[in-house]
């Protein structure tokens, strides 16, 4: 199985939701919305936070590393 990470920064209202949807959708090969999953961070996080301090668990979820 394999686990992608979008990060999609630009203006509200100019349709991330949209664009990251189609993308998983092409990557997967086929429109399953239980396969996509869609997280939203704080605004104190960080970029380096998500990226370098966060990754996905087969279990669910996120650790630190």
């Amino acid at each position: 199985m394999y686990s992608f990470r979008v990060i999609l920064q630009v203006a509200p209202g100019v349709g991330k939701t949209f664009v990251a949807k189609r993308l998983a959708y092409f990557i997967m090969g086929v429109k399953d919305s239980s396969r996509v999953m869609m997280v939203q961070f704080h605004q104190s996080y960080s970029y380096e936070d998500f990226v370098m301090g966060l990754s996905p668990i087969e279990k669910g979820g996120y650790e630190l590393w």
